[in-house]
């Protein structure tokens, strides 16, 4: 099996894109923590190859990435770039942070929507830009898993070349569920 990597910045479907990729059999690694174990072992760390070999999706990657490290390495990789619209993300990211200053604890808790939007911006333009400056537009699909899940399902199923879901597409970590968790905080 090919390995797929979902390269979408975070609050736009990653999660649900690697339940969704679980679904069709790929064994998923999930975590921004092993996802940069897994970007250590593209730039050479000895310690963190295994996690490349052991699983054939990764999702929830750093935004510094080395894209054209990954493409070298895994030249028949496939790539998902999670997105959504600009202004539901922000609201999904608020919400986000909301919730860790509430419920979690995490340490996200500051709130820049300018700089969220710059960083955004600029990490959806360098894919696509390194995508199409390398030639590999075919490796690469950008999807919005939040507007249409069941569509984008069979969009990302098609892109695999691995037979979709009759379930749907799931959608996990949302906004609605978080404020409810809020809610019960308070």
């Amino acid at each position: 099996m090919r390995k797929v990597f979902g390269i979408g910045i975070n609050k736009t479907g990653t999660k649900s894109l690697s339940q969704f990729a679980k679904s069709l059999g790929f064994k998923v690694l999930h975590d921004r923590p092993d996802a940069k174990r897994i970007r250590d072992a593209v730039n050479g760390s000895k310690k963190s190859i295994p996690y490349v070999s052991e699983y054939d999706a990764f999702f929830d990657f750093p935004e510094d990435v080395d894209l054209e490290k990954f493409l070298e390495l895994f030249p028949d990789a496939r790539f998902i770039m999670t997105t959504r619209d600009t202004e539901k993300w922000i609201t999904s990211r608020i919400i986000h942070v909301l919730h860790n200053r509430t419920v979690t604890n995490k340490s996200w808790k500051e709130i820049d929507t300018q700089a969220w939007r710059r960083q955004k911006n600029e990490h959806e333009n360098k894919v696509r830009e390194t995508f199409k400056r390398l030639g590999k537009l075919d490796q690469l699909l950008v999807v919005d898993v939040c507007s249409n899940p069941d569509q984008a399902g069979q969009k990302i199923a098609d892109f695999l070349e691995v037979p979709g879901r009759e379930n749907g597409f799931p959608r996990l970590n949302t906004g609605e569920r978080k404020l409810e968790q809020i809610r019960e905080k308070l």
